[in-house]
């Protein structure tokens, strides 16, 4: 009875410590989450965005040897949100409101966003 007792002890213990692993994975997730949609914000968002300043640099001249997806540039010169797959999938799997309807101002693989 007692070696019954202490193996549940123990594995309690266990789960307990699994338990805060899985907590402490799922606070990082989020503050990934939160740091990757910050950094895609700057890159599309705003009259500052590094996207719009790309395209200005391509209208004064500037001639890449690589163009950037039409659906973000288009966002980002509408200044409207833009939402990279990779992002859609953890907004909706940490059931974040305000997703953005899916439309055609997101693209459809994530080769369209390849650089």
């Amino acid at each position: 009875m007692r070696e019954i007792a202490e193996r549940g002890a123990s594995l309690y213990d266990k789960l307990v410590g699994f338990v805060e692993d899985l907590t402490d994975i799922g606070n990082r997730l989020r503050q990934a989450s939160q740091s990757y949609e910050s950094a895609t914000n700057n890159l599309v968002q705003g009259q500052g965005s590094v996207i719009r300043q790309a395209e200005m640099l391509r209208d004064l001249g500037v001639k890449p040897s690589k163009s950037l997806p039409k659906k973000l540039v288009e966002s980002a010169l509408a200044e409207q949100p833009f939402v990279f797959p990779a992002l859609a999938v953890v907004r909706e799997a940490d059931g974040l409101e305000g997703d953005p309807p899916a439309d055609d101002t997101n693209p459809e693989s994530e080769e369209d966003i390849a650089m």
